[in-house]
């Protein structure tokens, strides 16, 4: 079982963990957690990022902050919604909601660890930290 299969179960398997699944690689080739962060930043909205990332409190984004981010159906958001069949919008709402504490389960010492999602997300299933977030 590949380890997007895996982490498709830890978080309870449902549209949630599809739309997870697909966009990790996708957020792997826009540059990682670094290049989500400059993403972020450079819209003026690196607080939101930096909250998940350190140990405090998530702060929340919307699906509107993502759209403009990701592009809606033209970028980032149309290629999840092409892959899970998940209108562009729909994708924006549960990224929203899961986004913040994927990241934060991603870097649980307060920074962003050095490695591929993929990577990174499988030392976070070891950890079991995926598990409790999405399970």
């Amino acid at each position: 079982m590949d380890l997007l299969n895996t982490l498709g179960k830890a978080m309870g398997g449902g549209s949630n963990s599809n739309l997870l699944t697909t966009l990790l690689p996708l957020l792997q080739r826009e540059g990682g957690l670094q290049g989500l962060l400059q993403k972020f930043e450079g819209a003026g909205l690196g607080n939101l990022v930096q909250s998940w990332i350190g140990t405090g409190q998530n702060l929340p984004v919307s699906a509107a902050q993502l759209t403009q981010l990701f592009g809606g159906a033209d970028g980032l958001l149309g290629a999840v919604s092409q892959q899970t069949g998940m209108p562009a919008d729909a994708a924006a709402g549960e990224l929203a909601k899961s986004l913040p504490g994927l990241v934060d389960s991603l870097t649980p010492d307060g920074t962003i660890p050095s490695g591929d999602f993929a990577s990174l997300a499988k030392s976070a299933l070891a950890k079991g930290a995926l598990g409790k977030l999405f399970g």
